[in-house]
């Protein structure tokens, strides 16, 4: 219940920040930009790689796209 709390408090900064989802894709907008970004995470540690992709599911939830990428 705390976490729906904290989920719906986020999306209301957003929206009252002018992130809001304009063209109805799911991913938020503001002044033409996306709300997305590259998260990159060492390809060898299979750690990063679980929490960068958990981190994308959550931000996907607020309406942000995050693209995770694996490095060597």
């Amino acid at each position: 219940e705390e976490s729906k709390l904290n989920i719906d408090n986020a999306k209301k900064i957003l929206e009252d920040g002018g992130w809001k989802d304009t063209d109805g894709d799911g991913v938020r907008e503001k002044d033409g930009l996306k709300a997305e970004f590259k998260l990159l995470y060492p390809s060898s540690d299979g750690n990063r790689q679980a929490v960068a992709f958990a981190a994308a599911e959550q931000a996907k939830e607020l309406g942000i796209t995050v693209n995770c990428e694996g490095y060597s």
